[in-house]
This record gives structure tokens, sequence and C-alpha cells, in this order.
């Protein structure tokens, strides 16, 4: 594989950190999922 470029999911919190990243390039679903639970876990702060 590596000939097509990938899905890259990332989770940035309001100071503009990089809190997640979550790359695949056959597990589309998946990043929306993880990305949820990775906003979830930031919660309000």
């Amino acid at each position: 594989m590596g000939l097509i470029p990938g899905r890259v999911t990332y989770v940035i919190d309001r100071r503009g950190i990089v809190r997640y990243v979550f790359s695949s390039q056959l597990q589309a679903t998946r990043h929306v999922k993880e990305a949820l639970e990775a906003l979830r876990g930031l919660g309000n702060g």
C-alpha cells in the first residue's frame, strides 16, 4: 500500500495544542469514534 494517501484526524484543544491524532487509510468510521472519545476526554477545560 502506501500509494494512496490516508486520512488523518486531529483533535486540537482551545489553546491550539494537538491532543489526539488518528491516522488510518482503511478505517474511516473509526476516525469519528476515536475523535469523539478524545473530545469527551478533554471535557470543558
